[in-house]
């Protein structure tokens, strides 16, 4: 099992990757609607 700090190491190295390659990352927002659509469906919340 993996520790936690190797955890989060490979993340932000995925992250830098993806950065790199020039692909946006996702807003807070539009993680949420992201979650939303795999669990079944947007829905608005508050």
């Amino acid at each position: 099992m993996q520790s936690k700090s190797e955890i989060v190491e490979k993340l932000i190295q995925i992250r830098q990757e993806i950065v790199n390659y020039g692909t946006p990352l996702l807003t807070d927002a539009e993680i949420d609607m992201e979650v939303a659509e795999r669990r079944g469906g947007y829905q608005e919340t508050e």
